[in-house]
């Protein structure tokens, strides 16, 4: 949902809702239920004024919401105190955000105005009960500053489905969003050499020379001439992840390069990797990209494809 207040930023908003219906299109490429639905809303059911003059369609704020808001996004201007908003927005907007607060899984505001709408206290009894005086806290807010929108998306976006997903809309956006949200693509390894330790740099290169044989903790270990127990505790402390982990994230690694540059089959891959079948692999890119092998090479295709 999309909460409008007058003056908010164009950029902003159709930014955000480009972003999110990329991805939309992306996740139905895959076979996937389109994840998001847009709203746009507003106090009133009337046409808001953006800060270039340009009105969006609004529907009123519904009284009633079923089930959670998965995400709420209340786009502004630089007004810096609820005084200043309209009465019609002063006396429905902050006692509607406390109603459904608890219902708002996560809340964003862009601009200094949505700031301080979802700051304000509602000044009116709602239902039956007296106005809370306290405001909006149960949802978890971010912040955004006017201009950001669509990068706010992306980043809620590769929250939700992965790296992966965010970087084939990164590259239909083009730069400077395909730099930034690169990390779905081989330049941006899941496993970083760690030059501060160069044992830990010569073990990475090592499992990487050797995909096709198995690594259990002692062969790690003993190539390190550690036991076992030492080496487990010296990687978890380098590297933050649990040897098994960063054996399958070389892996993987190397399974998306062979995606990415050959037509070798899945099953071909899987082998050449040292996965133990490819449905192995396939539970692995699921845990870690959130795609499968095959969604990975669809979307590199439909990248590929695009101008």
């Amino acid at each position: 949902m999309f909460l409008l207040l007058p003056g908010f930023a164009i950029v902003d908003v159709a930014g955000a809702v480009a972003v999110f219906d990329m991805a939309n299109d992306v996740l139905s490429h895959l076979g996937k239920p389109p994840p998001y639905r847009l709203r746009l809303l507003a106090a009133t059911e009337k046409p808001v004024l953006g800060s270039s003059g340009i009105p969006l369609g609004t529907h009123a704020v519904p009284m009633r919401v079923q089930g959670a808001i998965a995400k709420l996004i209340i786009a502004g201007d630089s007004r810096a105190s609820i005084q200043e908003f309209d009465a019609a927005e002063r006396r429905i907007l902050p006692c509607w955000l406390q109603r459904h607060a608890r219902q708002v899984e996560l809340g964003a505001t862009i601009g200094r105005a949505a700031r301080a709408l979802a700051q304000a206290p509602c000044a009116t009894p709602m239902d039956s009960h007296r106005a809370r005086t306290s405001p909006v806290a149960q949802a978890r807010w971010i912040e955004v500053s006017l201009t950001r929108g669509a990068h706010l998306a992306m980043d809620l976006v590769a929250q939700d489905h992965g790296s992966v997903i965010a970087s084939v809309i990164a590259s239909r956006l083009g730069a400077p969003f395909r730099d930034a949200y690169r990390n779905g693509a081989s330049q941006a390894p899941l496993v970083t050499y760690s030059p501060a330790d160069p044992r830990i740099d010569e073990l990475h290169r090592w499992i990487a020379r050797n995909l096709r044989q198995s690594f259990s903790v002692a062969s790690l270990a003993e190539h390190l001439a550690m036991s076992e127990r030492t080496f487990t505790r010296f990687y978890r402390r380098a590297t933050g992840s649990t040897p098994a982990a960063g054996v399958e994230r070389i892996r993987l690694d190397a399974a998306r390069r062979h995606l990415e540059s050959s037509l070798c089959s899945i099953k071909a891959i899987s082998l050449q990797c040292g996965f133990a079948s490819s449905e192995v692999m396939r539970r692995a890119f699921i845990r870690n990209l959130r795609v499968s092998p095959k969604q990975y090479r669809q979307l590199l295709a439909s990248s590929s494809s695009r101008p």
